[in-house]
């Protein structure tokens, strides 16, 4: 009987773990493998999430609600503060999934990227933009009431003041109506003001977290508490009666 000398052996075995690392192992199944990113992005692990699920979709491509994947992919990127990796999500699911429920939420967190990258002029376009291609959209009173938000900003107090007087008109059910409403009048004699006043900027902060900081001049982290706090709401809400979490 011939007998393998140690080199042979060693080869052996590296050959029959090799196989085993290259050919029998098995992807994680798609219920496990959208648990496992759905933990990361609730754990705040946003960029790891991301890639867990993109992951998820080049495995599964056709999971179901692969749009909501693709969408938490984006999310996770916003969330990250990795905004222009959001924006590109965000416009690959729109080009990817046209007739998606998403899609105007979508649209209306582009917007919101491009003002949190300090380029209001952009966004201001983008959320007009959305108004006209989304006026029923459960969005429009967000992404107007926003509008004001940008016009504090650049101290046109009486176009912010008609922002919302037109938001509180316009969608007068929406949780924005009232809200809206009180700023302007708060704001209806700041264009008289001769400086920036703690008292208006105190608040708009207790009304809406966030806009004092805008009124005061910081922009992007005014808008980023603002924005931040619903980045997911109607998607989250969207799934959750559809099971997605069962």
């Amino acid at each position: 009987m011939k007998t393998l000398s140690p080199t042979s052996v060693r080869y052996a075995l590296i050959s029959c773990t090799l196989y085993f690392v290259l050919f029998s192992t098995v992807p994680p199944s798609r219920a496990a493998a959208s648990a496992f990113a759905d933990s990361l992005f609730q754990e705040g692990d946003y960029l790891n999430a991301a890639h867990e699920y993109k992951r998820l979709l080049f495995l599964h491509p056709d999971t179901p609600q692969s749009d909501f994947i693709a969408f938490r992919v984006a999310a996770s990127y916003q969330n990250a503060g990795k905004l222009k990796n959001a924006i590109r999500a965000y416009q690959l699911l729109i080009d990817t999934y046209p007739k998606s429920s998403l899609v105007a939420r979508c649209q209306n967190n582009i917007a919101q990227c491009h003002i949190l990258l300090g380029n209001s002029k952009q966004g201001l376009s983008s959320l007009k933009q959305f108004l006209e291609e989304h006026t029923e959209s459960d969005l429009a009173p967000r992404a107007h009431f926003t509008i004001g938000i940008l016009h504090i900003d650049k101290r046109e107090w009486i176009h912010a003041r008609q922002v919302w007087n037109d938001v509180s008109l316009t969608y007068p059910e929406s949780p924005f109506a009232e809200v809206s409403n009180r700023l302007a009048e708060k704001v209806k004699d700041a264009q008289n003001l001769p400086r920036r006043s703690p008292t208006i900027a105190g608040t708009l902060s207790v009304i809406v977290p966030g806009s004092g900081q805008v009124y005061t001049g910081r922009t992007v982290d005014g808008l980023y508490a603002f924005v931040s706090v619903a980045v997911l709401g109607g998607a989250s809400f969207y799934y959750a009666d559809r099971g997605r979490y069962e």
